[in-house]
C-alpha cells in the first residue's frame, strides 16, 4: 500500500540533497525555516542510500550522510553556516568522516575554521593527517594548539607520514617542531620517514629530516 507521507518526505529529503548539493541557499534557507503548510526541514536528518541517479555518495546502507556533509564535501561555506546556524551537528559523520575531516580532504580551510569556531572536535586525528597531507599549514597550525596529537595514528599512518607523502616541507617542520617522531616506522609500506622522503625525492624534507635526528635504516 502506498504510503503518501512517506513518498512526501521522500521528495522533501531529495530537494534538500539537490539544494544543498548544488549551493542554493536560498531553498536551503526557506526548508530549514518551513512556513505555510510546511515543516521545516531537519538540519540533522540522514540522507538513505539511493540510485547513482540522485548523485547519492553513501557507500553502504548504514552509512550515513548528513546535510553537513554534503555542504562541506561540496564545498559551500554559505550552505554551511546556514546549516550550523540552523542547529546541525558539527561533530556527526557523513561517510564516515567528521566535517571537519572532509574540509581538509577538500583543502577548505576556511570550511574547517568556521567549524572549529563553531564547536568541532580539533583532536580529530583524521582531520589532522588529511591536513597534514594537502600542506594546509595555517590549519594544521590551529589543531595543533587546539590540542591535536602530531603522533596519532590513522590506518597505520600518522600526520608527519601523510605530510611526508603530501610533499610540504613546512608542515613537516611544523609537526617536527610540536613533537612528531622523526623515527616512526610505517608497517605498510614498511620504511621509516627518511627512506619515504628519499623515494619520493623530497629534498627539502630529506634535509629536515636529518636535522631532527632522522635514521635511514630503523628496522
Amino acid at each position: 500500500m502506498i504510503d503518501p507521507q512517506a513518498i512526501r518526505e521522500k521528495e522533501t529529503k531529495n530537494s534538500f540533497y539537490r539544494a544543498v548539493e548544488g549551493g542554493n541557499a536560498r531553498s536551503v534557507l526557506r526548508m530549514l525555516r518551513g512556513g505555510l503548510f510546511k515543516k521545516a526541514v531537519d538540519p540533522n536528518l540522514t540522507f538513505p542510500k539511493l540510485s547513482r541517479r540522485h548523485h547519492f555518495w553513501a557507500a553502504s546502507d548504514n552509512e550515513d550522510v548528513t546535510p553537513l556533509g554534503v555542504a562541506v564535501r561540496s564545498g559551500h561555506l554559505d550552505i554551511v553556516r546556514l546549516l550550523v546556524e540552523a542547529g546541525a551537528d558539527v561533530n556527526y559523520l557523513s561517510w564516515r568522516s567528521t566535517p571537519l575531516e572532509l574540509a581538509a580532504q577538500r583543502g577548505r580551510t576556511d570550511i574547517a575554521m568556521y567549524l572549529l569556531e563553531h564547536g568541532a572536535e580539533p583532536k580529530d586525528r583524521s582531520a589532522l593527517a588529511e591536513a597534514s597531507r594537502n600542506g594546509l599549514v595555517e590549519l594544521v597550525e590551529v589543531l595543533l594548539r587546539k590540542g591535536a596529537e602530531p603522533n596519532a595514528s590513522i590506518a597505520s599512518n600518522s600526520a608527519i607520514w601523510a605530510a611526508v607523502l603530501g610533499g610540504s616541507s613546512k608542515v613537516v617542520e611544523l609537526l617536527l617542531l610540536n613533537g612528531a617522531r622523526v623515527n616512526i616506522q610505517q608497517d605498510h609500506p614498511r620504511c621509516t620517514l627518511l627512506e619515504l622522503a628519499i623515494g619520493n625525492n623530497r629534498t627539502e624534507i630529506v634535509r629536515l629530516l636529518l636535522e631532527h635526528g632522522a635514521r635511514k635504516d630503523d628496522h
